[in-house]
């Protein structure tokens, strides 16, 4: 998995943000004959599903967590996106599967009176799905429901 720095991830921002520019008042926007954006490569998320499926602890999801920040910064740059989110690839690997893995270890590893250290990141997450207006909406209901019930939330 491929990480940036703190300080790269700024310029980055810096960057795309600072590089939108306006023409002149009196030229066009786009001269005819111009050449047409190159479409975006698709990332590779292999690496983050990988990841996500053989995390076991709360380390290894802040790992997964960091991955996915670099991976979003990549995308939003090609995308010219102001908040990654938006990505439907990112949402549904960064998101919700990593949501859906935390959420499960958490009900795996409750017991009554003893929550797994996952648990609150668990629900909040699944929450935060289950209230959104996104297709994994209903999913993530019942999940936060198993999350807070087998956390004592």
């Amino acid at each position: 998995m491929k990480t940036i720095s703190l300080s790269t991830a700024i310029v980055l921002l810096a960057v795309v943000g600072c590089s939108k520019s306006e023409p002149p008042k009196d030229q066009p926007g786009t001269m005819p004959g111009a050449p047409v954006a190159a479409p975006v490569k698709p990332s590779d998320w292999s690496a983050i599903d990988k990841a996500i499926v053989e995390a076991k602890v709360p380390d290894d999801f802040d790992k997964i967590y960091a991955e996915c920040m670099s991976l979003g910064l990549e995308v939003a740059g090609a995308k010219k996106l102001s908040d990654v989110k938006v990505d439907p690839d990112y949402f549904t690997h960064c998101e919700a599967a990593l949501a859906r893995a935390e959420a499960k270890i958490a009900i795996k590893n409750s017991k009554p009176g003893k929550m797994d250290s996952l648990c609150i990141a668990a629900s909040m997450k699944t929450e935060g799905i289950a209230g959104s207006d996104k297709a994994e909406a209903a999913e993530f209901k019942k999940l936060d429901k198993d999350v807070k019930k087998a956390c004592g939330l």
